[in-house]
């Protein structure tokens, strides 16, 4: 039987709530974006997105104690 641990819990929800932080900042960048500004946008749009997976590929958003 799996042990429901609530530390896990906790930090894979406040993992979620990051990374939707993360990607509304990318969003109210885009809404307004135009010219030098537009560019702006991708390169935050990218290293969000870089950030994000760097995180969970290794394992970092919910390690164990």
């Amino acid at each position: 039987m799996a042990t429901f641990n609530i530390d896990y819990a906790m930090k894979a929800q406040h993992w979620e709530i990051t990374k939707g932080h993360l990607r509304a900042m990318v969003s109210l960048q885009g809404s307004y974006s135009s010219g030098g500004e537009f560019e702006a946008y991708g390169k935050l749009e990218t290293l969000v997105e870089k950030f994000i997976t760097a995180v969970e590929d290794n394992e970092l958003a919910i390690c164990e104690p």
